[in-house]
């Protein structure tokens, strides 16, 4: 008896035996054949959308057949099933839900495994592969089926069945080939086609992540292309066509066009490819800077003249660069200070004590006291710019506490009245309730007299200061165009003033250091540089925004504190003309013996009894051989071997209720994490006065 194998292989080999091309077709029926061929392709060559193509293919089959039933199968991706993605005489809901197997059991995954055309004459008794539950559920009997497409890479399979027996001859099967092949070139282009879509929509992202748009221009015909983002970084509507070179050029700024004109004359002469930076112009009025390529399209032959290049949008790099730039000055001026600041404060300490000590002692009309005067005023002018420059470079001591902005901004009016004169009238405009910010409050009363003293010099004729407060949050937007801001809830501070106002290129650079307007010696040019310096230190960040004759608008954002905090009580001034005194026993440690003699000297006469020493190991000798009672540490941060906060953590140990002062011109992160205090240090910055010397030590040693 012959095993399963060899009856299947007799059956393969007698299923591919050649007919006559007319065996069991008239001439009618070959004609209608060709025409429905015709037709098919025809359709096909006019780009029919595939899935009608494959619906009209069906009918075609099933009507020049004589069949029942007709179906397009579609391989699924993996080569697991086949969908019906069309066909004909199929009970209702099938068509383009059903799926069958792609297994070599199937008369599908056969016909793929044949790579030709399979011939089912009974498929009750057909014993090369099992037929589908699909052709069992209609009673089919008869079929026959081909591959679609390349038998390398297949789109499917085209079959068409019969209820009835029938033995479909060699030219039923060149029929449905032919029809195969066109459904083969059609889904081909349908590949293609979903493939060029992928392409562009994935270059069109990436050209929208990176800000790049792709153009075309012809130089005969004037005629461009542009991509959907070389219009979106123009600010184009993309129902307009693409602009030609005329309306191109009055897209941009008059330097900018001129820079492109000469562009093109040169492209002209030699035909290199070009790349320059251009100032565009949105139909909105924003400025946007672009950088253009481009170069001849040397794929496209006999096409000299079309020119193919890339715009990109360059605006936010700059913006960036610029700020890279801006931020390495700051550090390099806050290096710079910070280097000498130390020193400097400790000379200018015994200038402006002393000066001040001598004035105090000095009846009015000595011939001395005119010359006193001067080396004083010289000596804080001079300890303001150290100050200053510190602020500019971020190297400040801050001490942070939670405010509420309306009472300093209500506190620091009368101040501002003196500073404006009375020309000028202050308007407040304070939200009724606002979160709190911790912020320097000094800092802050800087930060206001700094701009009413800009808005003063802007306002000769006088006008009107407003100071507004609110609530607002800041969005990634925002953060991410300003450098060191995180997204969330912050209070904002404006400042405006109704004066002359100020240029783009004046506006361009009101933070710059040392950046100013007026005359020679009229000004450092550190004001507005300070101000940013302090807002950026202490978090936040500021816009500025002016034009000619309508004043200036300055905005400050710092961020808000949660609100389970509340503001810290205000620490009193102190009003009392009488110098606070005091007999306990301070222990100052200084390495320059003239900050050293000035303090232990106005120490004394409060006073207080006084142990001095130069270095820390100086000051435990002391403290080792004193016998008496130490209350309060008064010592420099920047010393020569052991630091302050050292000494002081070597006396916690053996004094731990010994109240510490520290004292520096310099902050570095030897007082602080970014020159911030810790809430409960008690610090003195030098230069410092007499006054301000035994206010500390008082406030210390009674807190």
């Amino acid at each position: 008896m012959p095993t399963r194998t060899a009856a299947r292989r007799k059956r393969v080999v007698a299923s591919f035996k050649r007919r006559t091309p007319t065996s069991g077709a008239t001439l009618g029926t070959l004609l209608r054949q060709q025409q429905a061929i015709a037709d098919l392709g025809q359709q096909a060559l006019a780009q029919l959308p595939t899935q009608a193509l494959f619906e009209r293919a069906v009918e075609a089959a099933s009507g020049a057949l004589g069949v029942e039933y007709a179906k397009v199968l579609e391989l699924l991706p993996g080569g697991e099933a086949f969908l019906l993605r069309a066909g004909v005489g199929w009970k209702p809901g099938l068509v383009g839900q059903a799926t069958v197997g792609s297994d070599l059991d199937s008369q599908a995954g056969y016909t793929l495994l044949r790579e030709h055309f399979v011939i089912v004459e009974d498929l009750a008794t057909e014993q090369r592969f099992s037929g589908p539950a699909l052709l069992i559920e209609h009673g089919v009997v008869s079929g026959l089926s081909t591959v679609i497409g390349n038998p390398d890479r297949p789109f499917g399979v085209l079959g068409v069945h019969t209820q009835a027996r029938r033995l479909f001859t060699d030219a039923d099967a060149q029929f449905l080939r032919s029809i195969a092949n066109i459904l083969g070139a059609a889904a081909e282009r349908e590949r293609a086609d979903a493939a060029l879509r992928e392409r562009e929509a994935f270059l069109a992202l990436a050209q929208r992540f990176g800000h790049v748009g792709s153009y075309t221009f012809d130089a005969e015909t004037g005629v461009s292309a542009w991509s959907d983002e070389a219009y979106r970084i123009a600010g184009r509507d993309l129902s307009l066509r693409a602009p030609e070179m005329d309306e191109y050029l009055t897209m941009l700024t008059p330097a900018s066009r001129a820079l492109l004109l000469e562009c093109v004359k040169r492209f002209e002469e030699d035909k290199q490819p070009f790349e320059l930076e251009l100032e565009l112009v949105r139909p909105d009025g924003e400025h946007r800077l672009i950088v253009q390529r481009g170069g001849l399209n040397v794929e496209a032959p006999g096409r000299s003249t079309r020119i193919v290049g890339v715009i990109q949008d360059v605006t936010e790099q700059r913006r960036m660069a610029a700020e890279l730039l801006q931020a390495q000055r700051v550090e390099a001026i806050g290096r710079l200070t910070a280097g000498v600041a130390h020193d400097f404060n400790n000379l200018l300490t015994p200038i402006v004590g002393f000066s001040t000590a001598c004035l105090d002692r000095l009846p009015e009309g000595h011939p001395l006291r005119e010359d006193l005067v001067e080396i004083h005023k010289a000596g804080v002018s001079a300890a303001n710019l150290t100050r200053q420059l510190l602020a500019v470079g971020r190297q400040q001591v801050l001490q942070p506490e939670v405010l509420d902005l309306n009472a300093v901004v209500t506190d620091t009016v009368k101040l501002l009245e003196r500073v404006l004169g009375a020309h000028v009238a202050i308007e407040s405009r304070l939200a009724p309730s606002i979160a709190a910010v911790k912020v320097d409050r000094g800092q802050m009363v800087q930060i206001l007299t700094n701009l009413a003293a800009n808005a003063r010099d802007a306002m000769p004729q006088g006008g009107t200061l407003t100071i507004e407060t609110a609530d607002v949050v800041l969005d990634a937007g925002y953060a991410r165009t300003h450098t060191g801001i995180t997204p969330g809830p912050h209070v904002r501070l404006t400042v405006a003033d109704s004066g002359q106002g100020m240029t783009a290129d004046v506006l361009a650079h009101v933070f710059d250091p040392f950046f100013t307007t007026k005359e020679f010696g009229d000004g450092t040019g550190l004001g507005l540089a300070t101000v940013h310096g302090i807002v950026r230190q202490c978090g936040g960040s500021v816009d500025a925004d002016s034009t000619p004759g309508h004043g200036a608008i300055f905005r400050f954002y710092f961020p808000a504190v949660p609100a389970v905090a509340r503001p810290d009580h205000v620490r009193p001034t102190p009003e009392s003309a009488v110098a606070p005194r005091g007999s306990e026993t301070v222990l100052l440690v200084d390495d320059n013996d003239a900050v050293r003699r000035f303090a232990t000297r106005v120490l004394l006469r409060r006073g207080y009894a006084v142990l001095g020493a130069g270095t820390g190991d100086e000051a435990l000798h002391l403290v080792a051989k004193h016998a008496g009672a130490l209350d309060l540490l008064v010592t420099d941060v920047v010393m020569p071997g052991m630091s302050g906060r050292a000494l002081a953590d070597r006396l916690a140990g053996t004094h731990p209720h010994l109240k510490i002062v520290y004292m520096s011109g310099y902050t570095a992160d030897a007082i602080g994490s970014g020159g911030v205090l810790d809430p409960d240090m008690a610090f003195l910055p030098k230069p410092f006065s007499a006054d301000s010397l035994t206010e500390t030590v008082r406030q210390a040693l009674d807190g």
